[in-house]
């Protein structure tokens, strides 16, 4: 599991905490803020040294808001590519913690499971690349991913080039001292292991002290898993049934906002 968390003015956060944050989830970290008024991202860290220094330098200016990204790799390898920020246009950027489990490589009617891309990057190339450059500030759109996020125990925080923030499922996440942390409790910095699950056909999990992936469901879900029509995921379920994945739920329903309030085109699936 990652750690995201948003830094407010008051900067109260102790040099401490992102240092254990940053031993905690090894995998690559990040930074984000607004730097001489423009969106500043970077992704990519594996050096203390450097983050810090880079952290010291933002935390002195007279951004409103920094954003810092703690990546435990629970989906493909280790890599700048996978670390997070992410952007979804120059003027747009988000951090991610947790597993989008739809957008796992079994994702994207009978893609090939060696795609490279993590979840969080299908996510970001499926959905939120093809809404409108606004869809932040609609009402139906930003309620449909908040669903989305709760139902698969994810939480995003979004900055735009105007020092805007948004946090997606905030209420799975927690304030302290003016910050707040994607992960709930005094050991909000630690590795859970996954806050999702993926299912991986018989490869190794990998394990850092969280729960391994079949224990994350009840004994009753974990008998049964289902075929989506759509994207021919296979998905755990209480029960054997018919019906479209989360995943597919979301895009059928952004794209009928869209078009419904005539707030821009959602383009089809590429």
């Amino acid at each position: 599991m990652c750690l995201g968390i948003l830094i407010n003015q008051n900067r109260q956060i102790n040099i401490y905490r992102l240092w254990e944050a940053y031993n905690a989830n090894p995998d690559g970290c990040g930074i984000m803020t607004i730097w001489n008024d423009r969106l500043f991202v970077l992704k990519g860290c594996w050096d203390w040294k450097i983050f810090s220094k880079a952290y010291n330098l933002v935390k002195n200016s007279f951004a409103e808001h920094i954003i810092v990204h703690f990546r435990t790799a629970s989906n493909k390898g280790i890599a700048q590519q996978f670390c997070h920020p992410h952007f979804i246009n120059p003027d747009l950027a988000f951090v991610h913690n947790g597993n989008f489990f739809e957008f796992s490589s079994y994702f994207g009617n009978g893609r090939s499971i060696t795609d490279t891309r993590t979840d969080t990057q299908r996510f970001n190339e499926e959905v939120l690349q093809k809404l409108p450059d606004n869809f932040l500030y609609l009402g139906h759109i930003k309620t449909a991913l908040e669903k989305y996020c709760k139902n698969n125990m994810s939480k995003m925080i979004f900055m735009n080039s105007n020092g805007m923030v948004w946090i997606i499922n905030e209420d799975a996440g927690e304030w302290q001292d003016g910050c707040w942390f994607s992960n709930r409790g005094m050991s909000n910095y630690a590795g859970y292991g996954y806050s999702g699950a993926y299912y991986y056909d018989g490869n190794p999990a990998r394990f850092k002290g969280g729960l391994p992936t079949v224990q994350m469901f009840p004994e009753k879900i974990r008998k049964h898993w289902w075929r989506c029509p759509e994207c021919l995921g296979w998905y755990p379920a209480s029960e054997q049934y018919i019906d479209l994945c989360e995943g597919c739920r979301l895009l059928y329903e952004l794209k009928y906002y869209c078009e419904k309030e005539g707030r821009g085109q959602y383009l089809e699936k590429s």
